[in-house]
């Protein structure tokens, strides 16, 4: 292989990587999102459980 051919190869790897990276990125932050979206969703269930529970012992009361 001469050198122009090697320098372009080496050229196309490094496009490669960067472009996985980017993708990866992007995977990790749309992960996120969706875990944030998660936990917010248990915290809401969690706290309108604790609110139902709190009236039917005031009910009782």
């Amino acid at each position: 292989m001469n050198n122009k051919v090697q320098q372009q190869l080496l050229e196309r790897q490094k496009e490669a990587l960067d472009t996985f990276i980017s993708v990866q990125g992007s995977l990790f932050g749309g992960f996120e999102k969706l875990v944030d979206l998660n936990l917010k969703a248990i915290k809401s269930a969690i706290a309108e459980a604790a609110d139902q529970a709190q009236q039917v012992a005031e009910l009782k009361d």
